[in-house]
């Protein structure tokens, strides 16, 4: 058999101040604010249970403290290291918009994307991390998950990153040839949609033998998830 898989899920981070009143926030190291660290606590219920062998973070406060929240709930003993990693931060934008409203590049954007018919993640604000340097380091961290060897047979990988992170990978599983991306239910336009803080989106990994030809399977098993927010 060619494959073997294992199944990587994809934490967005709590809400911060800036999250709550639509301000830019990308570098600037923000904390949770009251309702993110509830929102994380929630996640870490919803998750304590699960068993996971490796677990990531950027080493943004907003993501590391939603970690730590998770990891507090947790009944696996010994809980897995939380391994930072400078590569899941979230896109860089110019120091003179960060705490600015977002909503003026996310309108420029949008308009953009229609016109160009491209996902509005591909937009490249002027000063901002280029779209194409901020998909080749989510990409590099991805495939490196992809090409280490499992430590389990069904091996579980819990990540705690950034919105735009979450977007331009699936956006690039979506686009590029060498992969084929399966929904297993109907998402909407995962482009388009703003991700909830803590939301959850769960991929399972079909690794590829080097003898083996064709393109890489992964399947979608849920997106922007936030039924633990619900109970």
């Amino acid at each position: 058999m060619c494959d073997s898989f294992f199944t990587l899920t994809i934490a967005r981070h709590g809400e911060t101040d800036e999250n709550k009143h639509g301000l830019v926030q990308t570098f600037m190291d923000t904390p949770l604010n009251k309702n993110g660290l509830e929102q994380a606590n929630l996640l870490g219920k919803y998750l304590k249970s699960v068993r996971f062998a490796k677990l990531y973070s950027s080493n943004m406060m907003r993501t590391q403290q939603t970690a730590e929240c998770v990891l507090n709930h947790s009944k696996q003993q010994p809980p897995p290291e939380l391994i930072l990693d400078t590569r899941i931060r979230e896109r860089n934008f110019p120091a003179e918009l960060e705490g600015q409203p977002s909503l003026s590049w996310i309108k420029d954007a949008m308009a953009w994307s229609a016109k160009e018919n491209l996902a509005p993640i591909r937009y490249n604000i002027a000063g901002a991390e280029p779209h194409a340097g901020f998909q080749d380091r989510v990409v590099s961290f991805f495939k490196e998950l992809c090409e280490t060897e499992p430590t389990d047979v069904d091996e579980n990988i819990l990540v705690f990153s950034h919105g735009m992170v979450i977007v331009v990978l699936l956006d690039y599983l979506l686009s590029d040839p060498s992969y084929e991306l399966e929904l297993l239910r109907n998402e909407g336009d995962m482009m388009k949609t703003p991700i909830k803080n803590t939301a959850l989106t769960k991929l399972k990994i079909f690794r590829k033998k080097p003898e083996c030809t064709g393109k890489c399977k992964v399947q979608l098993i849920f997106h922007n998830d936030k039924s633990h927010l619900e109970i």
